[in-house]
């Protein structure tokens, strides 16, 4: 085959270029140090590092919105700092305030001071961050908190500003407004006791807070000095009914001076025996020695003359002192008869013969018992020591009954009037305001109620009027003043709970006079931080001690909230911090593989260049030698 000289030069010129080729991609490889500069150098390679490049780049992302989020939490936290610093000193005011060794004007001056510090909380609370209001919500661009001098409204909203810190995981990196200042910390009335008083209407179910009188089998029995009475309230209802039915049985069995009322404290049965204070032949034997009784288990003892003669007395059966009387007497001892002292609490025992009698046990102890053991002889007379008896004793019929114990009556007591345990009757829409307090009632004066920036006065007098008013009309009054509230009965049924029916308002209940109606119902105040200093502000302008009283619990509480709210963004802080160490270990371990894929070995790199350096002089001096210009190319 004849080479000729075109072919030559082609060849030469296409082994240059493939040469000058190779020189330039590793000028390249060495000038950027990488050994992927284009799809083509490596479309497995360049794959890879857009992949890893994508999430280098949502990393880079991630870490902006931790450090965003990281900010604004910080910012709330201090916020929340401030606030419960400005919240113990309204507690320490409280505190020195609570009681009457201060004057007006040390009042007045510390009703100044809760002001300056309302005004600091509200507007710590509307702090912001890059002229964001970190606390609005999603409203960044509105103070969340509007104080009108009065009361303040929320105008945020409950928004969550949340980032995204790492795939599929967001966090939320403020605290709405709304969970907090204004958030309520307890509930007025939530645990307070009206205490209604008993009437003859009061039903026996309403008892006890409402769990009512297990009846059982509807008896249980009086003891008084002048005799027992079983009593029966089968068919009893109410606190009437039951007054009835003690009054009359106890009447017809005996107890004639026994009566039963309603105690004057109001919530309790209220006896009294207006008999003489001695023990009587119907006396029973478990009334003696203050309820110890008389120990029968050994029923005899004997008494014995001074001839050494013995006479036992067997009182097996024994119920009362007539029994007793009755044993002694019927054991047909010469010239010794028993009876009852006149006006006093023991037995008297006479001997008219001279007989010197002496009483001695017979391995028991109930003469000792019955205030008869003596070893001296009777000489003529002889009168037992006191018996020291109850005065009245209720027990239940039976063991495992509470009939008695379930109304309160179920004591032994050694005076004439007591009053038994207070039976807490349930609280029900239909308690008469007058039952409450144990019967004294409620003060029916005016109140003031301030919701947000909605004030309204609600005049209680009018229901004076009406001495059925129970607590659903007062209820009703309330509810029906257009102050945005509601009210129930609380959950133990002992008072009533008042709450804004609108979110995100101060609620604050006032008193025109100290102790007044709001207070005696156990609904002044308020139940959110702002509302509570607000309401001790006026409580100690008007110079009222109870005020700063109330208020000290609810700033404890309110210091809880702001705790719990620390806690959590704390918690967020953490988890950022955490997430935030992650991304950045992933960042360093992702840009290795990135650097694995695409970075050049730059020594091998530089090695191949001056190679290839070489090799493309040595093309350039081929090619020169090979193409040798002639007079043609000249003229050509």
């Amino acid at each position: 085959m004849r080479i000729t000289n075109q072919m030559i030069i082609d060849r030469a010129v296409r082994d240059l270029t493939t040469s000058f080729s190779r020189y330039m991609e590793l000028q390249t490889i060495v000038s950027s140090g990488r050994r992927i500069n284009k799809p083509s150098d490596d479309p497995i390679g360049i794959t890879k590092a857009l992949g890893y490049r994508t999430y280098l780049n949502e990393l880079d992302q991630f870490q902006r919105n931790i450090g965003t989020a990281r900010t604004m939490l910080n910012y709330s936290d201090s916020s929340f700092s401030a606030i419960n610093d400005f919240v113990i000193q309204a507690q320490d005011v409280a505190l020195q305030l609570s009681n009457g060794t201060y004057d007006d004007n040390a009042r007045i001056a510390a009703s100044q001071q809760i002001g300056d510090i309302i005004k600091q909380i509200i507007s710590t609370g509307n702090n912001s961050y890059q002229n964001k209001y970190i606390f609005a919500g999603h409203m960044t661009q509105t103070a969340p908190y509007d104080f009108n001098g009065m009361g303040v409204v929320y105008r945020g909203d409950n928004g969550d500003l949340s980032y995204e810190i790492d795939r599929n995981m967001m966090i939320t990196a403020n605290i709405p407004g709304s969970d907090f200042l204004l958030k309520p910390v307890t509930v007025l009335g939530d645990g307070y006791d009206l205490n209604p008083g008993l009437s003859r209407d009061t039903l026996l179910i309403n008892l006890n807070g409402g769990n009512g009188v297990n009846l059982g089998d509807n008896h249980f029995t009086i003891e008084t000095l002048n005799g027992t009475a079983d009593i029966d309230l089968t068919g009893v209802v109410s606190i009437g009914d039951a007054l009835d039915a003690i009054n009359s049985q106890a009447a017809s069995q005996g107890l004639s001076n026994f009566t039963v009322s309603i105690s004057d404290a109001g919530n309790s049965f209220h006896f009294e025996d207006t008999s003489d204070p001695y023990i009587t032949v119907n006396t029973s034997l478990s009334m003696l020695n203050s309820g110890s009784g008389v120990d029968l288990s050994i029923p005899t003892f004997t008494i014995k003359d001074g001839t050494g003669t013995e006479y036992t007395i067997d009182l097996t059966g024994a119920e009362d002192l007539g029994d007793v009387i009755d044993a002694i007497n019927n054991a047909a001892i010469p010239g010794l008869s028993a009876s009852i002292t006149n006006e006093g609490n023991s037995i008297t025992l006479n001997d008219s013969l001279g007989l010197d009698y002496t009483v001695e046990e017979d391995g028991g102890s109930v003469a000792e018992d019955l205030g008869l053991l003596t070893s001296e002889p009777i000489n003529g007379e002889f009168v037992g020591s006191d018996l020291n008896p109850l005065m009245i004793s209720i027990e239940e019929s039976a063991d495992g009954e509470s009939t008695a114990s379930d109304l309160g009556i179920l004591f032994s007591t050694s005076q004439m009037v007591y009053d038994g345990d207070d039976v807490d009757p349930r609280l029900t829409y239909n308690t008469k305001l007058t039952n409450l307090r144990n019967n004294l009632g409620i003060t029916n004066s005016l109140i003031n109620i301030v919701n947000g920036h909605n004030s309204v006065n609600i005049d209680l007098s009018s229901l004076d009027d009406n001495p059925d008013a129970t607590i659903k009309d007062l209820m009703d009054m309330i509810e029906g003043s257009g102050a945005q509230v509601k009210m129930r009965l609380n959950d133990d049924k002992t008072g009533v709970i008042l709450e804004s029916t609108v979110s995100g308002q101060s609620l604050i209940v006032y008193d025109t006079d100290e102790n007044g109606s709001a207070s005696q119902l156990g609904i002044a105040g308020s139940p959110d931080l702002v509302g509570s200093l607000l309401y001790l502000q006026k409580g100690l302008e008007n110079n009222w001690v109870s005020t700063a009283q109330e208020t000290i619990d609810r700033f404890q509480l309110a210091q809880n909230q702001i705790l719990s709210l620390r806690s959590v963004v704390g918690s967020r802080i953490n988890r950022l911090d955490s997430v935030d160490s992650k991304n950045l270990d992933y960042q360093v371990y992702i840009t290795k593989l990135l650097s694995d894929v695409e970075d050049a070995d730059m020594l091998n790199a530089v090695s191949n260049l001056a190679n290839q350096e070489v090799v493309y002089q040595a093309a350039l001096a081929t090619v020169a030698k090979v193409i040798q210009p002639s007079l043609v190319n000249f003229l050509s």
